[in-house]
């Protein structure tokens, strides 16, 4: 009956003891992340964005969801910044430790106004077109453009267009044509 005791008594102070140890880790902090995850609750900076609205690339790449920073996390945000087509260069730095989990982001801006300006014969009749568009308007990756076109000595039509290609955060498309045509 004494060594029945005994073991019960043991595993009591067992089980309070990983308590007490789990409490004393839990109130201190120190406890060790996962192999993998470096640190918890990143913050973010974004630099060299000169055209590019921060709001809507924040949104885009969706960072406020975010809660846990990974081995592998710097890749995975780098390509999908690289999706929108409108930088160069992007860097993405792995935070330097746990307590401050500060995650920088350098891009590069590419040029995204493209001049449009062609001509062609054939038929006997000659086409100029003449206009250009911006793949990047107002820094929210909203493609606006528009060109003039003229056939032979027929009065010009126009064209104007608009498109968010990546609308809701890369997962839809919207846009809208507009034709004058004589």
């Amino acid at each position: 009956m004494s060594a029945t005791i005994s073991q019960k008594m043991i595993s009591t102070y067992k089980m309070n003891f990983k308590f007490f140890v789990l409490f004393f880790l839990l109130s201190t902090g120190e406890i060790a992340l996962p192999a993998n995850l470096i640190c918890r609750s990143p913050g973010f900076e974004i630099s060299g964005l000169n055209r590019t609205d921060q709001f809507w690339l924040r949104e885009y790449l969706d960072l406020t969801r975010i809660d846990t920073w990974s081995n592998g996390d710097a890749d995975r945000l780098r390509q999908k910044i690289m999706t929108t087509d409108i930088f160069s260069s992007v860097e993405v730095s792995e935070p330097r430790d746990t307590k401050n989990c500060s995650v920088l982001i350098s891009v590069t801006e590419k040029w995204t106004r493209i001049p449009v300006v062609r001509g062609a014969y054939g038929g006997g009749t000659p086409l100029l077109i003449l206009g250009g568009y911006e793949t990047n308007s107002f820094g929210r990756l909203l493609a606006l453009g528009g060109e003039v076109r003229r056939y032979g000595t027929m009065a010009p039509g126009a064209f104007f267009f608009f498109k968010s290609p990546r609308a809701w955060q890369g997962r839809g498309l919207w846009g809208g044509e507009f034709w004058i045509d004589r």
